[in-house]
């Protein structure tokens, strides 16, 4: 029974195709354009594109879909990432988590770039904190990430005015007036009638009153 061969390029893999080599690694090392694709290195076999990005081409319509392809994301870290020396946000283009931080799988990139950049963390509890406010928006600048306090963090997201406290959180049924005027009906109106006119429970009309609650760092 006859074996295929495999492409000669060191840990390829691939079935070769033509002169020892697989079918991507013939149109790349033969020479020709580069597929259109920015960051994309391979060379250009159909429409100005390489054969994964005409796969997903044909596939999906879009040379773009259909996520990341093997090893791309940690390409991305160093070859992107870590050799840029700007001050400009570089924007994550793979997966985020569900605040809009860099992630891929279960790992938070942003802690991966701030180690490779400032060494370890301090302890487990400090986090990848962002100097530009932008790390929802899926910045990996190594310039804009340093160890931080979960504290500390808290308090940059308040002069960044990222904090997602109060009013500014999505399912906050409350707004800050809401809270004041709650407050100053204490001793004088039930809880329960407050309760009902903002639609919210006792206990939460209860530890808007004490500063137990949501919103104790409200004055």
């Amino acid at each position: 029974m006859a074996t295929s061969r495999l492409c000669s390029i060191d840990n390829c893999g691939k079935p070769a195709m033509r002169r020892g080599w697989c079918k991507s690694h013939y149109y790349e090392l033969r020479g020709g354009p580069a597929c259109s694709v920015d960051g994309c290195t391979s060379a250009a076999i159909a429409k100005g594109l390489c054969d994964r990005h005409h796969k997903r081409l044909i596939h999906h319509g879009d040379p773009l879909r259909g996520g990341p392809f093997y090893g791309e994301p940690e390409n991305f870290v160093e070859n992107v990432v870590m050799p840029y020396e700007g001050d400009d946000c570089i924007i994550w283009p793979f997966a985020t988590d569900a605040s809009g931080y860099a992630r891929v799988r279960n790992i938070q990139i942003t802690r991966v770039i701030c180690e490779r950049h400032n060494g370890p963390a301090p302890s487990d509890l400090h986090q990848a904190a962002h100097s530009c406010g932008k790390g929802s928006s899926g910045c990996v600048t190594k310039s804009h990430l340093l160890w931080k306090t979960r504290a500390e963090n808290e308090a940059d997201k308040l002069i960044h005015g990222t904090d997602m406290r109060g009013n500014k959180h999505h399912a906050a049924k409350l707004t800050e007036d809401d809270v004041r005027y709650i407050r100053s009906q204490r001793g004088v109106q039930k809880q329960s009638e407050l309760a009902a006119l903002f639609s919210v429970s006792v206990p939460t009309i209860s530890g808007i009153q004490t500063r137990n609650g949501g919103w104790s760092w409200l004055e």
